[in-house]
């Protein structure tokens, strides 16, 4: 009994070790959690205006949002006198820009039309659902590979998926097709989700890719102008750390960030912990996705220009699109400077750069 014991203790002792250095491991490799729930920084003053026209014996009843998101609008008749239809009330989604509601007629012109009404609106769209297993590109050039911020936290290592770790002056990507709702130092009156210093780019199943670590002075785009997957955006600032979250939208001006996946072969989705080390790269067949015909011949001929502006613009800059730039004086300087870093880009790619004075 006596020569057992010793040999007991020494393999209880050797198990605890093994234990230990294995819950090490598992902690060595953590992963934070992306989800969180935010409010919007800022919020657009009277985002929808009424424009009620009459012509005739019709009336037409328009809205305008003026702001890049979608607003849930609802209008309710408190007076409603000599007008056909009749109406009660209307609920319907306004997109950003000039909004057609309906068109009443007045019955009989030589009796007193009137009407009163009242309206009410939120920032969502109730119609859209956000694709949860949507292929995004990583925010790099293609060639270059993803590597993610870390921080030692005792003997563990916290990883960080959502922060790259880019040399300054680097090319940020954009990761899906969207419209541009926010822009860094932007003193305009908008709608945006993380205080000043980010491009908040609105993709058509209302989620919303946040950049964040650009140099400001690099980002050439425009307030409403569509961009591309694989299409600059700006350059890294002098921290090289490029930040980028994936919000949806839930409820009024509340966004969540949502873990999402990427695409470096065109069907082959993988996490974002698992894409920390390879290579990126930019399938057409990802690229070109939720592109229109007409969008994909554009690329094929190297003409797809990237601007759509809608109604209400805030800013007049001319951008960069994703095949020229449209701009002029230091910007272009400041972009030929950075010329180097667009060496691979080919003719036969999209997003090829051609500068013009």
């Amino acid at each position: 009994m006596s020569s057992v014991l010793p040999n007991r203790k020494i393999l209880t002792i050797i198990i605890c070790i093994v234990l230990s250095s294995l819950l090490q491991i598992s902690v060595l490799g953590q992963y934070t959690k992306v989800e969180q729930v935010i409010m919007f920084s800022s919020r657009l003053k009277a985002p929808v205006e009424m424009d009620v026209k009459q012509s005739g014996d019709k009336i037409v009843f328009n809205a305008l949002n003026k702001s890049y998101y979608p607003y849930n609008f609802r209008i309710e008749f408190s007076r409603f006198h000599n007008l056909s239809p009749r109406i009660h009330y209307r609920e319907m989604v306004l997109q950003p820009g000039r909004n057609r509601l309906f068109t009443v007629k007045i019955i009989n012109e030589e009796y007193t039309h009137n009407y009163e009404y009242s309206i009410s609106y939120i920032m969502a769209d109730f119609n859209k659902q956000v694709d949860m297993d949507y292929p995004y590109l990583l925010p790099l050039k293609e060639g270059y590979k993803a590597d993610f911020f870390t921080e030692p936290e005792g003997k563990s290592i916290t990883v960080y998926p959502n922060i790259f770790i880019m040399n300054p002056g680097d090319t940020v990507c954009a990761v899906r097709k969207g419209v541009v709702t926010a822009l860094p130092n932007s003193r305009h009156d908008i709608d945006r989700i993380i205080e000043v210093n980010s491009v908040e780019i609105r993709h058509s199943d209302g989620s919303v890719a946040v950049y964040e670590g650009l140099n400001q002075n690099s980002v050439l785009l425009k307030y409403g102008q569509t961009v591309y997957p694989g299409q600059p955006i700006g350059l890294t600032g002098i921290t090289g750390k490029t930040k980028l979250n994936i919000y949806k939208i839930i409820g009024n001006a509340r966004a969540m960030s949502i873990s999402n996946f990427y695409c470096i072969e065109a069907d082959n989705l993988l996490p974002a912990n698992q894409v920390n080390g390879l290579k990126c790269k930019h399938p057409l067949k990802i690229v070109e996705k939720e592109m229109t015909n007409k969008e994909k011949r554009k690329r094929k001929k190297g003409k797809l220009s990237g601007t759509q502006v809608l109604p209400g613009n805030p800013d007049t800059m001319t951008g960069l699109s994703a095949t020229g730039m449209n701009t002029t004086g230091s910007a272009i300087t400041f972009w030929k400077t950075q010329i180097n870093n667009y060496k691979d880009y080919s003719e036969n790619q999209y997003h090829m750069l051609h500068y013009s004075d």
